[in-house]
């Protein structure tokens, strides 16, 4: 395995952005969450990050698809809690992402939410997300960061204002990574931390 590259973005309150070259099998961290279209993009073989987790489940990721065990429509969650061999995670989050040719960047931040609020309910420290946009065929024609970011920051904010209200328990995520290729790192690292400051600065 390369080595990982990793950058630290910034801090929020106490919550730790970075952005890591990592994917679905070798994020090291309590819950690492992959988004799954329910096909791919011309119906072409998947690729990379959910390409490596297919794999790494013996084929067992597009079998529940196929099986309709997990259709991937928009939303839909599904945890698998039992420690599998070679993942280094504990837990996987799968994010249904429905119809990759109706998909918008506002369906991915609310993954982002969806994957951070998950970590929240069962109470863990160190989450990775994947966007899998790319290992879906899809060709990006905004910049994802910011829209990832944002999403981030705005869900832990309503986080910080429901546990004034009484509502939830304190937030136990202190730790967020996105997960990103290895290709033109640097260069998103430094976007990320650029999008992170004019967030954090307004």
């Amino acid at each position: 395995m390369p080595n990982t590259k990793q950058f630290f973005i910034g801090q929020y309150h106490d919550l730790n952005l970075n952005i890591v070259t990592w994917d679905g099998v070798t994020a090291e961290v309590d819950l690492s969450c992959g988004c799954l279209f329910d096909h791919e993009v011309d119906y072409a073989p998947i690729q990379g990050g959910l390409a490596d987790l297919n794999q790494t489940l013996n084929g067992k990721l597009l079998h529940i698809r196929e099986q309709k065990l997990f259709q991937a429509v928009r939303f839909e969650t599904l945890l698998f809690d039992q420690t599998q061999p070679n993942i280094q995670s504990e837990k996987v989050l799968l994010i249904g992402m429905g119809n990759p040719e109706d998909w918008s960047a506002v369906d991915t931040a609310k993954a982002v939410q969806i994957a951070f609020r998950t970590a929240q309910q069962l109470g863990l420290e160190s989450v990775a997300f994947a966007p899998s946009i790319l290992d879906t065929g899809l060709k990006l024609k905004v910049d994802l960061s910011s829209v990832l970011v944002k999403a981030l920051l705005d869900v832990y904010d309503a986080q910080l204002e429901l546990e004034q209200l009484g509502l939830v328990k304190p937030c136990t995520v202190q730790n967020w990574y996105f997960d990103a290729g290895d290709h033109q790192f640097e260069e998103k690292a430094n976007n990320y931390i650029q999008i992170f400051k004019q967030l954090t600065t307004q």
